[in-house]
């Protein structure tokens, strides 16, 4: 049988950086399900894995892995309904539960957890997450002038940024110097230092998208 992209030996990635339309988690179920009601099933192919043989391992797989879709779906949508955000979302969900684990096939190489969980809010609720701040937000350029001003002026930050990125805390280097880059485009001391963090936190990455 061949179930084409539902399943891969890496966690399943219902959000593409590119843009592709939101991957709903009722099309993925559907297609663990019509493997698991073939009984005699011996050989799973798929278009981005090696084939998986026997149907107790197939089925123990795919039971698995139709699980770990499952929870991350259902969790998600129960804190959206107690309030969650997209940032609260990726904070609450961020590592596969135990119960769920079994390599590779849990292993954060494509999807992430927490990007899947994030990607249930946009896909179900769109960008606007309650909060009025947001509907109609500040200009950027204007919100990183004044953010550059109440955290003590470009000097200041840049110093920030230096001291962070020293001590290993890449994505704070990235973020605070996002600040004086969209003040001044061409500031190369941010600029530089921005892409070294980026390259740090590269070097450290498992998921091949990220």
């Amino acid at each position: 049988m061949i179930i084409a992209d539902e399943i891969y030996p890496a966690h399943p990635n219902m959000y593409t950086i590119r843009g592709a339309q939101f991957r709903k988690t009722d099309g993925y179920l559907r297609a663990y399900d019509a493997v698991l009601a073939l009984k005699d099933t011996e050989h799973l192919l798929g278009s981005h894995m090696p084939p998986i043989h026997g149907r107790e391992n197939i089925r123990k797989i795919v039971i698995k892995y139709r699980d770990l879709v499952q929870y991350v779906h259902d969790q998600s949508v129960r804190h959206i309904n107690k309030g969650y955000g997209t940032t609260d979302l990726m904070e609450a969900f961020n590592e596969v539960p135990e119960w769920l684990e079994m390599e590779p096939y849990n292993k954060e190489m494509y999807g992430t957890i927490a990007h899947n969980a994030a990607q249930q809010f946009t896909g179900y609720m769109g960008w606007f997450e309650g909060d009025p701040k947001d509907y109609k937000p500040t200009a950027k350029l204007e919100s990183a002038r004044r953010h550059v001003n109440l955290m003590g002026g470009r000097e200041n930050i840049l110093k920030e940024a230096q001291k962070s990125y020293k001590n290993g805390d890449y994505h704070w280097t990235a973020e605070i110097l996002t600040y004086l880059i969209q003040v001044k485009r061409d500031d190369q001391d941010a600029r530089l230092l921005k892409a070294a963090a980026y390259r740090s936190l590269g070097y450290q990455e498992l998921n091949t998208t990220w």
